[in-house]
């Protein structure tokens, strides 16, 4: 591919981490590459237990280095972790400690059967909710703002909760992410995603029909995005080979802004050993490639020939 002109408006490339404050070494774990400049946009889960300390961490941030803040959302869980409403409220959603009980496809179940979809959405809006409102409060006591709104395990194309983000992204003015991916020709497909990460086509069938059966709730998509067919796997040559994708999606499309979905973290086994975290929240949490997206977000040498070259820059939804 040939250099592309200077004078067209570059595209943005927006490096954003998930599930921060769902452990204290998570938080440590993002706010330790925040200086490499790469990392510019972080999501929080509100109801885990490290999300008080480490937005506090980034609010004492924003008084020495405020350059270095993260654009900041709400992620927006019901499938991992404690809720936030009381579990009197909420049964349908979890046990009697508070816990979530379903996970993603338990969870499509629930709100598509005729005999509970109507009270697990009226669960759902009261944990969305209280949810939300710890989240502005708790940006709100660091002087931090938001810029977008997203979900774990992507929850919110799930019929009825899109609805719930696409009204609150209106309300607060933020972008709501749209998880889905064009990663370009078929030969790229089958040659990258099928063979780095078998899981990732299906996962992507799943959410492009419920995403389409949604389409009408959400606004025009206004980013691409990069994070199912290599999801929990965007390591440095991931990422690279992202960056050569972009120019010709960019130019097809017409967006001129782009996520790519990270978990970047460096933690231990000993870290997750309260009953809040599940076994596959421990799993994932202490899988050797969390520390393999960690380090890609500390490769910055790395990315930087493909800027000039291919006319993007790295920044924050609020940087568009």
């Amino acid at each position: 591919m040939t250099a592309l002109s200077s004078t067209r408006e570059p595209c943005t490339i927006i490096f954003n981490g998930d599930d921060f404050g769902l452990s204290e070494s998570v938080n440590a774990s993002m706010m330790s590459v925040l200086p490499c400049g790469l990392l510019r946009s972080i999501s929080v889960m509100v109801g885990m237990p490290g999300a008080r300390a480490g937005l506090e961490s980034l609010g004492q941030l924003k008084v020495s280095r405020s350059d270095l803040v993260p654009g900041l959302g709400l992620h927006f869980c019901l499938t991992s972790g404690q809720s936030v409403s009381s579990p009197g409220e909420i049964p349908l959603l979890t046990d009697v400690q508070g816990r979530f009980r379903h996970g993603f496809l338990s969870l499509l179940k629930l709100l598509c059967s005729p005999r509970t979809k109507a009270e697990a959405y009226r669960q759902i809006q009261i944990e969305f909710t209280a949810q939300a409102s710890r989240f502005r409060t708790l940006l709100t006591q660091q002087g931090l703002t938001a810029d977008h709104i997203d979900s774990h395990q992507h929850i919110h194309v799930l019929p009825g909760i899109t609805n719930l983000l696409a009204a609150e992204a209106e309300r607060a003015g933020l972008l709501l992410r749209e998880p889905h991916e064009n990663y370009g020709s078929v030969a790229r497909f089958l040659t990258t995603a099928v063979k780095r990460f078998p899981g990732g086509p299906a996962k992507k069938m799943i959410l492009d029909s419920l995403l389409a059966r949604s389409r009408t709730s959400l606004p025009s998509a206004t980013c691409g995005y990069f994070g199912i067919l290599d999801t929990g796997h965007v390591d440095t040559q991931t990422v690279t080979r992202i960056l050569r994708v972009i120019p010709n999606l960019s130019q097809r499309t017409g967006l001129k802004r782009f996520e790519i979905n990270l978990h970047p973290w460096n933690c231990r086994p000993e870290d997750f050993k309260s009953e809040v975290y599940s076994s596959a929240d421990r799993k994932f949490a202490t899988s050797a490639q969390r520390l393999r997206e960690w380090n890609a977000l500390q490769a910055r040498q790395v990315y930087e020939p493909f800027l000039a070259k291919y006319n993007l820059k790295f920044g924050s939804f609020s940087d568009v």
